[in-house]
This record gives structure tokens, C-alpha cells and sequence, in this order.
């Protein structure tokens, strides 16, 4: 009667690990195992160390001309990740002149319209790091935006600015 008790463990516990296996196995086919997500693929690596430098500037001195090109380059990036940080960096980053502010201004306002909503949010707080008032005609539209994070970042921004919509 042991034996038999062994050998059902035995199987007891390989049932268990294939079954494990097989649930590890269906998220990784869910999810995509070589998808963006999980796979960070050298040229991310690259533009993410890239945009990471510009970031860690947060206004402590403007960017050059090369770094502003770059910036305006990674905004319209593949990857989601990338425009993100890229966003961000304009976000905190400090300008040359007047010039290259409006520039990044209307870089972002394209931003708006982006697929990825993660980036129309970055978007939107990045024209708020900016103060840049004039983007609110382009912001407007957000508010009906179908994801409800961005809509509420919308709201608040326009609010932070003293933009009340009128009603009829």
C-alpha cells in the first residue's frame, strides 16, 4: 500500500507542475512573450538611455540644438515608451529661446492625438509643465476622450488654468 501511495505524489506533483507550466506558458502566448511589453530589445535600450540623459537635465541648463532635434525625433518614436519619456524631458527641460520653446509647444499639441492614451496624458501634463496656455483650443476635445484618465487630466489642467467651458 506505500508504493501505491508513492507513486500517486509522483503524479500528484507532476500534474501540478504541468500545470503550472501550462498557465506560465498561455500568459506568455497571452501577452505575447516577444511583445514590446516584456521584450526590451537593444535599439529601446539605446533610445531609452538616449531620452533618459535629456531627463536628467530637468532644467538645470537648456538644451542644445542636436538634444531639441533628438527630443523631436523620439516624439514620434514607435514605441509609446520612448514618446513618453521624451515628453516628460520637455516637460521639466529648460529652452534656449523663445524659438525652441513654440517648437516644443507644437510638438507636444501633435502629441494630443496620439493612439496610445498613455501618451495623450503625458501630452497634456507636459503642455501644463509648460504653462502653454494657447494649447487649450487643442485640449478641449480631450474631455470627451474615450479613456476616463485622460479626460480627468484634461478637467484638470483646464481647471489649474482658470478655464471655465461654457454652457448653454
Amino acid at each position: 500500500m506505500s508504493w501505491k501511495i508513492k507513486i500517486l505524489t509522483l503524479v500528484t506533483i507532476v500534474m501540478i507542475i504541468v500545470f503550472i507550466f501550462t498557465l506560465y506558458w498561455a500568459q506568455g502566448q497571452k501577452h505575447g512573450a516577444g511583445s514590446d511589453q516584456w521584450h526590451l530589445s537593444p535599439e529601446y535600450m539605446v533610445k531609452r538611455d538616449l531620452v533618459g540623459a535629456l531627463e536628467d537635465l530637468r532644467g538645470k541648463r537648456p538644451f542644445s540644438q542636436q538634444e531639441f532635434g533628438l527630443l523631436q525625433k523620439l516624439l514620434t518614436d514607435s514605441d509609446w515608451r520612448i514618446r513618453c519619456r521624451a515628453l516628460d524631458a520637455l516637460r521639466y527641460g529648460k529652452f534656449q529661446n523663445q524659438e525652441q520653446y513654440e517648437k516644443a509647444v507644437k510638438a507636444t499639441i501633435k502629441c494630443l492625438e496620439d493612439k496610445e492614451w498613455v501618451v495623450r496624458s503625458y501630452a497634456l501634463r507636459t503642455l501644463a509643465g509648460l504653462s502653454a496656455k494657447e494649447a487649450i483650443p487643442f485640449i478641449l476635445p480631450l474631455l470627451n476622450d474615450p479613456k476616463p484618465e485622460v479626460r480627468e487630466d484634461a478637467k484638470t489642467i483646464l481647471k489649474k488654468w482658470g478655464y471655465e467651458e461654457r454652457r448653454k
